[in-house]
């Protein structure tokens, strides 16, 4: 469980680019799953890499950085 006042990081298979991974989430996936009514403030989402066994440069990923409310 994340304190209120907590900071939540959260990388994942993105679902733009490329070869994504499996299961790839989109931005409007994050925002539904960390809205402010549930006590989350999503404070950014940038692109990023996750290394694969299967992706030479890495799949194209967000990390999102969520704070508890």
């Amino acid at each position: 469980m994340t304190e209120h006042g907590g900071i939540l990081y959260v990388l994942c298979f993105s679902d733009e680019g490329p070869d994504t991974g499996p299961h790839p989430v989109s931005r409007e996936e994050l925002r539904a799953a960390f809205d402010p009514g549930d006590g989350w403030n999503l404070v950014a989402v940038e692109p990023a890499r996750i290394q694969t066994r299967y992706h030479d440069d890495g799949a194209p990923a967000w990390l999102a950085t969520i704070k508890r409310i």
